[in-house]
């Protein structure tokens, strides 16, 4: 039973993939910020510098008559510069009088994320022409200078509040707008988050419902096994069931076969026993006297016989105890040629095995490893991390033992050298043969020491 299990896989971007990601975010709400607040600068009108000139004319009056000099018509002075948004730039068309020269307060501009404001161009106003002033001719006086002054003054006052309330604006603009782009930066890292949390749930899931679709399918997969073997063993029990039935009705019917053929051949036999019984007894009464007769010639020929095969066996006797004593002597040269040369042959092969021979360190095993520990005295003397590796040369006899330590590569501290050769001999090798005899073995180990 096979199932189809969809994988899903997803790798999580690089911490320096995030961080490249999140300065280009940051770079463009910067670049948006300030081109918002630099095309919602405030406009300011300012109106041609154009002042209108004073004429002073002197007319000759009677004598009889003394007039008063009468007073010049005040001359409207020309609209100071105001600070209008678009909207009302394009509601103002009239020319401005004395009563409306009152500084503009803009409110906040709303900045919006995706639709930045932009400035819609003025439309131009007509420069507005001085009206001929037509004034008798008389001498200014000095109120009027002062009153000129102190219109000035006043003038100078309100231009100075206007910039200043045109200031604070721009830094509330400012303002807003930097708080704008750090909310959408702090809204993004919140919304990353948040789909990284759920990203990590989903796989969770995905993962729980992988790992459940395959715990089933190996249950699955067990359960028809388990199944299968106790099917097997159940048919095995039964063909041996039926197979024993069968075995031992096969049996029974030939034990009574058998039995029927022992009770014949039995009373056959008994039959003929009894035949030859009375057979025998006839033939024993005329054997008897023919054995007689025939026993004293045979007594007579068995003696003869008999001295003869003793004098046979006399030499015969003889004749093996010398062949025995022939063959023990050459047996025992045989067996002492033949133990000289086992014992020479033992003899070479224990001043071989006494030769030490080299071997490599894939060729030794450990039967019991040692057990190395870091100097405390050079805790101080290491660096963290740092790997001290001793080369050593050992000799190693035919039980295994380590007979002789010596050092072939230091690992640049003495103490960590004299360690290595006491801890080298906590540890036993398994024996080096050669052609299968143990032999004594030289080989180079290598122990490493890490700081802990």
């Amino acid at each position: 039973m096979t199932d189809s299990v969809t994988m899903f896989s997803y790798r999580k971007p690089s911490i320096k993939a995030q961080l490249s990601t999140l300065m280009a975010v940051l770079a463009l709400h910067g670049m948006a910020g300030f081109g918002l607040v630099y095309f919602h600068a405030p406009m300011v009108l300012k109106p041609p510098k154009q002042t209108p000139p004073l004429e002073i004319t002197f007319i000759n009056l009677p004598k009889e008559q003394p007039l008063e000099p009468e007073k010049p018509e005040e001359v409207k002075p020309l609209p100071e510069p105001t600070t209008l948004n678009t909207k009302q730039a394009k509601q103002t068309t009239a020319e401005p009088t004395q009563s409306e020269l009152k500084p503009v307060v803009l409110p906040p501009a709303t900045i919006t994320k995706a639709q930045p404001l932009k400035s819609e161009p003025l439309p131009e106003q007509p420069t507005p022409t001085p009206e001929p002033v037509q004034t008798q001719k008389v001498k200014e006086t000095k109120p009027e200078v002062k009153e000129t002054q102190e219109r000035e003054a006043r003038e100078t006052q309100e231009r100075e509040a206007r910039e200043a309330q045109e200031r604070e604006v721009r830094e509330t603009q400012e303002r807003e707008a930097r708080e704008i782009q750090e909310r959408e930066v702090r809204e993004a890292k919140e919304r990353e988050a948040r789909e990284t949390q759920e990203r990590e749930v989903r796989e969770a899931k995905e993962r729980e419902a992988r790992e459940t679709q395959e715990r089933e399918a190996r249950e699955a997969k067990e359960r028809e096994a388990r199944e299968t073997q106790e099917r097997e063993v159940r048919e095995a029990k039964e063909r041996e069931a039926r197979e024993t039935q069968e075995r031992e009705a096969r049996e029974a019917k030939e034990r009574e076969a058998r039995e029927a053929k022992e009770r014949e051949a039995r009373e056959a036999k008994e039959r003929e026993a009894r035949e030859a019984k009375e057979r025998e007894a006839r033939e024993a009464k005329e054997r008897e006297a023919r054995e007689a007769k025939e026993r004293e010639a045979r007594e007579a020929k068995e003696r003869e016989a008999r001295e003869a095969k003793e004098r046979e066996a006399r030499e015969a006797k003889e004749r093996e105890a010398r062949e025995a004593k022939e063959r023990e002597a050459r047996e025992a040269k045989e067996r002492e040629a033949r133990e000289a040369k086992e014992r020479e042959a033992r003899e070479a092969k224990e001043r071989e095995s006494n030769t030490p021979v080299h071997f490599s360190s894939g060729q030794a095993s450990w039967a019991k490893r040692p057990r190395t520990n870091f100097p405390p005295s050079e805790l101080s003397r290491v660096a963290d991390g740092e790997v001290l590796t001793v080369t050593l040369a050992l000799t190693v006899n035919t039980q295994g033992t380590i007979t002789k330590v010596s050092v072939v590569s230091s690992s640049g501290n003495k103490i960590i050298d004299k360690t290595a050769q006491n801890d080298i001999r906590s540890g036993r090798l398994k024996p080096f043969t050669k052609d299968g005899v143990p032999v004594i073995g030289i080989v180079n180990i290598s122990l490493d020491y890490k700081k802990p």
